[in-house]
């Protein structure tokens, strides 16, 4: 615990001249301290551009797989009839659909015109059993009731909350002739039909306390594809036309309209061109002219990258060489002054759409295309040489960004630990100055004293005289 006397002897503001003494004492760690903060803005920099580059290696990445540039679309003139959806290599083309029969589930009903008659005693618990697979496996299912309408929901809810049991749902409703238990198949079709060994058992159990079941037979679905007849157990086509799943709602007619979606194609290629804008332009942001960044080898070094590798020449072969430029992509485009310049991506959508239009497969290559060389894979499509090789850049471990991230941690853990030492320095250092100045004044006090002592025996010695 420090101890301050400020000037009772010599009257100066010892506190003041400590503080300002101190101030000077304190010019190197605040010099540090401004330099910790520099790095540490630095550090979370190169963090959140990690990021950014990030995103543009997997925009990149996306451009190299097929699937992208493969993208379709369908529509129905009447889904009230037939809903429509495609997916990649569909089969492009128009389709006259017509319903003439849904595909219906198979549905067994019993009814219980009195739902509050008593069951008699050996009626009143009943095991209901399934099989399973070739039969060789049995699920048997405990129902009990004492009138046959708690039997009824007592075998809905035994079915339905069973998880082995599969290929039914049980249900339960109310109507003017009293309640009904019914079994719906869970797949429609003649191939779903409720019946066979795998039921046997179970109905025969049922049918002793409510009579025989009520069958609802069902029905396959009929449709015809260009006047060809198609019969299916499901409403949910998926094997007709390649890459399109038809979904039947009702009877009726309807036109289907499958073709390439350009407009799907160019939002990938617009989500890649925003990745790299962003990249570049953060780039030149922070390295301009009395920027944060100014002359930063490491993200100008990526800049110099960039700018080669997206205005590089691809050999398509027999197609001929390219570059994006020709398909709607081009880099500063119109801009005639180097000072105007910002290594920007200008996209022009419509461009892009009619050149995919023409040749989606050259377009893929433009982006995809890789050569065997020497037993390695060699990136020629744009996205490829974009994604391998900012993947040297975002490595993990040694990426080149990660190193520098690293570099940074290093510097600003090592200031912080100057910033400490130096504190605990200053620290003494002031504990020193309050001593020496408490001492100070002390020894003034001290002579201070014994002048007056000195000054009253004179003051004597003249009375006396």
């Amino acid at each position: 615990m420090s101890f301050s006397i400020g000037g009772i002897a010599s009257g100066l503001n010892t506190n003041s001249i400590i503080e300002n003494l101190m101030k000077i004492e304190r010019i190197p760690y605040t010099r540090l301290e401004a330099k910790k903060t520099k790095l540490t803005e630095i550090q979370a920099f190169y963090r959140a551009f990690n990021t950014k580059v990030n995103t543009l290696k997997d925009a990149a990445a996306d451009l190299t797989l097929r699937s992208n540039f493969a993208q379709y679309t369908a529509n129905s003139s009447n889904e009230s009839a037939i809903r429509v959806s495609s997916g990649n290599a569909a089969s492009t083309g128009t389709f006259l659909v017509e319903v003439t029969q849904l595909a219906t589930p198979h549905v067994l009903t019993w009814d219980a015109a009195n739902p509050d008659q008593k069951l008699a005693d050996d009626q009143q618990k009943k095991t209901l059993t399934f099989r399973t697979g070739d039969g060789d496996k049995t699920i048997d299912i405990e129902v009990s009731g004492t009138t046959l309408g708690e039997m009824m929901e007592d075998i809905k809810n035994k079915i339905n909350n069973n998880g082995e049991l599969k290929g039914i749902s049980a249900s339960v409703i109310n109507t003017s002739s009293g309640k009904k238990l019914m079994f719906t198949a869970s797949e429609t079709g003649k191939d779903g039909k409720i019946e066979g060994a795998k039921y046997a058992g179970a109905l025969s159990e049922i049918n002793s306390i409510f009579g025989a079941a009520a069958s609802k037979e069902p029905d396959d679905a009929i449709f015809t594809v260009n006047g060809v007849e198609i019969t299916k157990s499901s409403n949910e086509i998926k094997d007709v036309i390649d890459g399109v799943t038809i979904t039947l709602v009702g009877k009726g007619s309807s036109t289907l309209n499958v073709k390439t979606d350009a407009d799907k194609v160019a939002s990938a290629v617009e989500k890649f061109v925003k990745a790299y804008n962003d990249v570049v332009s953060t780039i030149r942001e922070f390295t301009g002219k009395e920027k944060a960044l100014q002359g930063d080898s490491t993200l100008l070094s990526l800049d110099s990258n960039l700018s080669a590798w997206i205005s590089s020449v691809v050999d398509l072969g027999e197609d001929g060489k390219h570059t994006l430029a020709e398909f709607g992509l081009e880099v500063d485009k119109g801009v005639t002054s180097a000072d105007l310049m910002t290594g920007k991506i200008s996209f022009d959508k419509e461009k892009f759409k009619t050149e995919y239009l023409k040749d989606p497969d050259k377009m893929l290559q433009m982006f995809n295309k890789t050569v065997k060389a020497d037993g390695e894979t060699k990136p020629l499509g744009i996205g490829a040489i974009i994604k391998d090789g900012l993947h040297q850049w975002t490595k993990s471990v040694d990426g080149i960004i990660t190193t520098q991230i690293k570099g940074y941690d290093s510097e600003v853990s090592y200031v912080s630990d100057q910033m400490e030492r130096m504190e605990l320095q200053l620290q003494k250092k002031e504990e020193r100055m309050k001593k020496q100045f408490v001492a100070m004044e002390v020894a003034l006090s001290k002579l201070k004293n014994e002048q007056d002592w000195m000054s009253g025996q004179l003051g004597m010695l003249t009375k006396k005289s």
